[in-house]
């Protein structure tokens, strides 16, 4: 699956400004300015947007927020070189689909009544390139220098997640842990269930790009697999992976059918 990270990045804090991260993740662009290209930030529907813009929406938009309340996350997306290399490593098909697939979803599993995706005050950034730093043995052992391009495909995206929705009702973290019950016992769902959505967001790729997922690389499967105690069980979570891909395909092959006939079924 492309790994999902929702650590913070290291050395910048995100109680203060936005503003620290955003240059960091502005480190391309000198490189790109050579060939007369540049990478936009972009959100759910807009591919343009500048460092300027991103700094202001995210710093104006935390009224109620204390002072060493979190003000923003990073969540890092990386597929791997497989993943990549099946969609010709194109950075357009990678952005789509975070705008129609990955922030929606993301938006459904904060489980928040009446949340929906354009709410989220989210602004993504890809990198096309990871770098090598002081800590990397590479750069200790004098092979490299700290800064340089680490060789091989290393497409991947940030993005900036506003603790604050835009609509101001809601407060999100996806470092929240999911929870079934609240104050005095009351039944909620607020909170991210990060390995549910790591799984959802699997199926998501795969069934956006078409992707043939071997079992042995499924976070799905995997997470399965830390629950079974037997053979048997371990094979049940394979044939039930297995059996789902398959209703999967022959589902978009009835579909691509239909729409074909001119009947759409919305699969």
């Amino acid at each position: 699956m492309p790994y999902i990270d929702f650590t913070r990045q290291a050395g910048i804090n995100n109680k203060g400004s936005v503003s620290t991260l955003t240059h960091y993740l502005n480190k391309e662009d000198k490189m790109m300015e050579k060939n007369g290209k540049r990478e936009f930030y972009f959100d759910l529907d807009k591919d343009n947007i500048t460092k300027k813009e991103v700094d202001k929406n995210l710093d104006t938009n935390r009224g109620g927020l204390k002072k060493k309340d979190a003000k923003f996350y990073m969540i890092t997306i990386n597929p791997s070189k497989e993943e990549l290399a099946h969609i010709g490593t194109d950075a357009n098909k990678f952005r789509q689909w975070i705008q129609q697939a990955y922030i929606p979803q993301l938006a459904r599993d904060f489980n928040r009544k009446g949340l929906k995706a354009s709410d989220l005050n989210i602004y993504g950034k890809i990198e096309r390139h990871r770098y090598y730093k002081g800590t990397d043995k590479e750069v200790q052992q004098g092979l490299v220098k700290s800064g340089e391009a680490k060789p091989g495909n290393n497409m991947h995206c940030h993005l900036i997640l506003g603790r604050k929705s835009k609509d101001k009702k809601h407060y999100l973290s996806p470092n929240a842990n999911a929870r079934k019950q609240g104050q005095q016992g009351a039944a909620i769902h607020a909170g991210f269930n990060r390995n549910t959505h790591k799984i959802s967001i699997e199926q998501s790729w795969d069934r956006h790009f078409s992707y043939d997922r071997n079992f042995d690389k499924s976070f799905e499967v995997q997470q399965g697999m830390k629950e079974c105690r037997s053979i048997e069980e371990k094979a049940s979570i394979i044939n039930r992976y297995e059996e789902n891909k398959t209703h999967q395909k022959e589902m978009k092959v009835q579909n691509t059918q239909r729409r074909g006939s001119g009947t759409d079924i919305g699969y």
